[in-house]
C-alpha cells in the first residue's frame, strides 16, 4: 500500500468521525472513540461516614462501569404504602465536585446554602453522589469526563428504587457541580428537569488542577458545556447571580438557540446567595408537578426574582433585629442616640476603598482604616465607620444594612456587624 493510499484511508476515517460527531444526539455519542489522557493520577481514599440509624440520610452504593460508588440518599417520610416520590440528584460544588456530609441534614445559612435541604425537606428524595477517584471509590478523577458516566449511573440507581417515580427524577448542582450537571444533561433525555446554579461555560475557567492532557484541545472541548448546549433535550434552568460568574452565563446564552434552555441572571444576587431561593422554588415546582401533573411546571424567572428579593430582604432585616436584641440585652437603652461603629475587614485594599467611598456618600462619619496582622501572621485591612442614631430607629438600621448587603455582593470583604463602645 502506497503512502498516498494510507493518507486517503486516514482522511476517510477522520471524515467519518467528524460526520458521526456532527450527527451526535448525545454528548456520549460525541465522545465515542476518543480516549482521554490522564497525566496526574488522583485517587482519594477517605470514605463517606455512615450516618446514625435514625439519621435522615443513609449511605448507599450505586453501580457504575467501574464498580460501586458511595452516595447519601435521603429517606422518605412516613406515607401510605406504594407512594411514589419525586427525586433529585444533587451535585455539590468544589474540587472535586460531589459528596456531602451528614451535617447537610441541618440545612445551611441562606447566604451560601449548598446542602440542598430545600428538596428533602419538601419530600423530594435527594441523592448526593460521589464520583470516581473520590471517597474510596474505584477509578481515578477525570475532571468532568468519566464523572458524567457516574451521574448517569446514579440516575439508573434511582430509577430502580421502588419508592421513586422514575418519571420525576431531576438533576441539580452548584458551581463545579452545576458544570457537571450541564454535561450530564447533554448526555441523556431521561431527567425530568435540570437546575444548574453558577456553572462555567468552559472548564478552563474553573480554578482546579488540570489532571488531563492540556496540550490536546479535544480534552477541553469535550468537557466544556458551551459546546454541547444543542444536545440538551430536558427543560434546563441555568441560573447565576449578577455578582457571580454571570459572564459565563452570558456566553452560553448568546451561543444557545435551544428552546429548552433558560438562562437567568438574578439581579442583586451573587454566586452563593442565589442558591436558597432557586432551590426553594425548584423544589416546590417538583412537588406540584407530581401532585398536579396536568399543570405546567411552575418555575419562571419572575417568580425567582421576586422570591430572591423577598428572602434577601427578610433575612437582612432578621439579622439587623438580632443585633438590636443582643444590644438591648446588654442593658443599653436602644431608644437613645448612640454612635454605632460598623466594622469591616478584608485582605485586599480594593474592597476597603470601595466600601469607604460608598459609606462616605451615605453620610457615615469617623471612617478609619488600618493594617493589622493576626496571630497566624496574616495581614488584613480593617475599616471602622460610625453612624450616630437611635439603634431602635429601624428605618435607618435597615437602610444601612441594605447598603452593606449590596456592597457585600460586589466586593470580597467581611462585615462584623456594629457595636456601641462602652460609656458612649
Amino acid at each position: 500500500m502506497t503512502c498516498t493510499h494510507k493518507f486517503l484511508i486516514i482522511l476517510v476515517a477522520l471524515f467519518a468521525i467528524c460526520t458521526a460527531n456532527a450527527n451526535a444526539q448525545t454528548l456520549l455519542e460525541k465522545r465515542d472513540g476518543f480516549e482521554i489522557t490522564i497525566v496526574d493520577t488522583v485517587k482519594e481514599t477517605e470514605k463517606l461516614p455512615t450516618p446514625p440509624q435514625d439519621h435522615p440520610f443513609e449511605l448507599v452504593q450505586y453501580d457504575t462501569g467501574l464498580g460501586k460508588m458511595a452516595a447519601y440518599l435521603t429517606k422518605p417520610y412516613d406515607e401510605p404504602e406504594n407512594t411514589k416520590y419525586p427525586a433529585i440528584i444533587w451535585i455539590t460544588g468544589g474540587h472535586p465536585q460531589g459528596g456531602a456530609s451528614p451535617e447537610f441534614a441541618q440545612g445551611g445559612g441562606y447566604k451560601n446554602n449548598q446542602t440542598a435541604d430545600s428538596f428533602f425537606k419538601r419530600g423530594v428524595i435527594t441523592l448526593y453522589p460521589t464520583f470516581r477517584g473520590t471517597f474510596g471509590n474505584p477509578g481515578v478523577r477525570e475532571e468532568f469526563y468519566g464523572e458524567v458516566n457516574d451521574v448517569l449511573a446514579a440516575l439508573k440507581f434511582l430509577q430502580q428504587q421502588s419508592h421513586i417515580d422514575s418519571d420525576h427524577i431531576y438533576l441539580g448542582g452548584h458551581s463545579t457541580g452545576a458544570t457537571l450537571a450541564l454535561l450530564a444533561a447533554a448526555s441523556t433525555d431521561e431527567f425530568a428537569g435540570v437546575i444548574s446554579l453558577g456553572p462555567q461555560d468552559d472548564v478552563k475557567n474553573h480554578g482546579s488542577t488540570r489532571l488531563f492532557d492540556t496540550n490536546n484541545p479535544k480534552e477541553f472541548e469535550l468537557r466544556a458545556p458551551i459546546n454541547h448546549l444543542d444536545l440538551i433535550k430536558t427543560p434546563t434552568f441555568v441560573i447565576e447571580g449578577e455578582f457571580g460568574v454571570s459572564d459565563a452565563l452570558g456566553r452560553m446564552s448568546e451561543r444557545s438557540n435551544n428552546s429548552v434552555l433558560s438562562f437567568w441572571e438574578i439581579s442583586g444576587a451573587n454566586h452563593f446567595d442565589v442558591i436558597q431561593a432557586s432551590n426553594d422554588l425548584f423544589a416546590e415546582a417538583i412537588v406540584r408537578a407530581i401532585q398536579e401533573p396536568s399543570k405546567k411546571f411552575a418555575f419562571n424567572r419572575k417568580l425567582l426574582e421576586s422570591a430572591y428579593t423577598e428572602l434577601a430582604q427578610n433575612m437582612m432585616r432578621a439579622e439587623a433585629l438580632q443585633s438590636l436584641a443582643q444590644t438591648s440585652a446588654k442593658g443599653i437603652d436602644i431608644t437613645k442616640q448612640h454612635e454605632l461603629t460598623h466594622y469591616f475587614y478584608s485582605q485586599y485594599q480594593g474592597p476597603i476603598d470601595a466600601i469607604t467611598k460608598a459609606l462616605k456618600e451615605a453620610k457615615f462619619t469617623k471612617l478609619k482604616s488600618e493594617k493589622v496582622t493576626n496571630e497566624a501572621g496574616e495581614e488584613f485591612i480593617t475599616l471602622e465607620a460610625v453612624r450616630k442614631q437611635k439603634p431602635a430607629d429601624l428605618d435607618q438600621l435597615f437602610k444601612d444594612r441594605a447598603i452593606i448587603e449590596r456592597l457585600d455582593r460586589e466586593w470580597n470583604f467581611t462585615y462584623r456587624d456594629w457595636y456601641i463602645e462602652s460609656g458612649k
